[in-house]
C-alpha cells in the first residue's frame, strides 16, 4: 500500500512492491527472525503477530508491528509504526515499578495477551519459562476465589464490560498474596487492566475463609490511581 511506503520513508512506487523490498529494510538483527516468520506463515498457513525494527531511507530507526492471517487463499495482513508506543510503554514500566502496579491487555480477536515486566515481577513469575494462559492463571488463583474469578472473567467476555475484584495468588513460595484486579473494554475492541499487590505481606489461609470479593458499581480509577495506555490500530 501507499502507507507502507511512507513508513520506509521512501517514495511511493519507487520501486514495484516484493517482501524482497520490505525485508531489505529490517535491521539486521532482526531480519532472519523475520524471513523465518515468513517461512513458517508459508508453509503453516497460521497466522502471525511479531514486532521487528526498520531503518528508514532517511537513517531513523522505526520499531514496527506486523500482524498477517490466511484466508481464502490469500495472504493479508498489516504493518503499523509503533515508535511511539514503545517509549510510551517504557514510561509506563517505570512508573508501574514505583508504584508496584502491573498491567496487562487482551486482545480477544486473535487471543493475544500481553502482561508488563511489573506484573511478571510483581507475581515472582519468569516470562522465559511461563507463558500466559487463562488456564495457567487461575490454576494460581486461591481455590475459595478461583470459580467467583472464572465467572467474572466469563462475564465480562460475553457482555463486554469492566469489573474490579479482589482475589489471593499463589507466590512461589507457597504463600497466597491479596490483589486487586480492574480491567475495561476499550473503542480499540481490547481489554486493558491492572493488578495490584493489595496487602504489605504475605496473607495466612485459614480453613475456607476467603479474602476475596466483588467490587461493584462503575469503574473510575478506585482501585488505583495509575491509567494505562492501549495503542491498537493506527492511532
Amino acid at each position: 500500500s501507499q502507507q507502507m511506503y511512507r513508513l520506509l520513508g521512501v517514495a511511493a512506487d519507487c520501486v514495484p512492491p516484493s517482501v524482497a523490498f520490505c525485508v531489505s529494510h529490517v535491521h539486521a538483527d532482526d531480519r532472519a527472525r523475520i524471513l523465518a516468520t515468513y517461512a513458517e506463515t508459508e508453509r503453516t498457513k497460521v497466522p502471525y503477530e511479531m514486532q521487528y525494527r526498520v531503518i528508514r531511507a532517511d537513517g531513523q530507526t522505526r520499531h514496527m508491528q506486523e500482524q498477517c492471517e490466511f484466508a481464502d487463499g490469500v495472504f493479508s495482513g498489516y504493518v503499523m509504526d509503533i515508535t511511539e508506543r514503545q517509549t510510551t510503554q517504557r514510561h509506563l514500566a517505570k512508573a508501574q515499578e514505583i508504584a508496584r502496579i502491573g498491567s496487562w491487555e487482551w486482545d480477544p480477536r486473535i487471543g493475544r495477551t500481553w502482561l508488563s515486566e511489573e506484573l511478571y515481577l510483581m507475581l515472582g513469575l519468569d516470562p522465559a519459562t511461563w507463558q500466559y494462559s487463562r488456564a495457567r492463571w487461575l490454576e494460581l488463583i486461591h481455590p475459595d476465589d478461583r470459580e467467583r474469578v472464572s465467572s467474572t472473567y466469563d462475564e465480562s467476555d460475553a457482555k463486554r464490560t469492566g469489573f474490579a475484584l479482589q482475589f489471593q495468588v499463589r507466590q512461589p513460595d507457597g504463600s497466597y498474596r491479596l490483589y486487586y484486579e480492574q480491567s475495561e473494554p476499550n473503542d480499540a475492541g481490547t481489554f486493558t487492566g491492572n493488578i495490584e499487590n493489595g496487602t504489605g505481606g504475605t496473607i495466612t489461609i485459614e480453613g475456607n475463609n476467603s479474602a476475596g470479593m466483588l467490587l461493584e458499581g462503575p469503574i473510575v480509577g478506585n482501585v488505583t490511581n495509575l491509567g494505562t495506555i492501549s495503542v491498537v490500530g493506527d492511532n
